[in-house]
């Protein structure tokens, strides 16, 4: 009965390995699209590029992010108002917390009148 639960959750941990590699490899080749996609948008002119939010300089700024992160994601943070050195679900959290501290500071405020 042990030799079969062990097995089992071999079994389950070997499964759960591969899906995560599965999800990597597909992960870089949609980074690798998008960059190609990005790198596409040198060919504009500084005209097209502001008419979508963007200048030279974060199309190039993008493009030197190591080759796994996705590009992409660089420029939607950048137009976004996002701070793009940070993964977005950091800038929730900041959000968030940002969003605690107001709270609280309005309830202590209220306290004392």
């Amino acid at each position: 009965m042990t030799t079969l639960q062990t097995s089992a959750t071999g079994t389950t941990f070997t499964l759960a390995l591969v899906r995560m590699a599965v999800r990597q490899v597909r992960g870089l080749g949609q980074a690798l699209a998008n960059r190609r996609a990005v790198n596409t948008l040198q060919a504009l002119d500084d005209r097209a590029l502001k008419d979508i939010g963007l200048t030279r300089g974060d199309v190039h700024a993008a493009l030197q992010k190591p080759l796994g992160e996705d590009p992409s994601r660089h420029l939607a943070a950048l137009r976004s108002g996002a701070e793009p050195s940070k993964p977005a679900a950091w800038v929730t959290v900041e959000r968030w917390s940002r969003t605690r501290r107001a709270d609280a500071d309005m309830s202590a405020h209220a306290a004392r009148i």
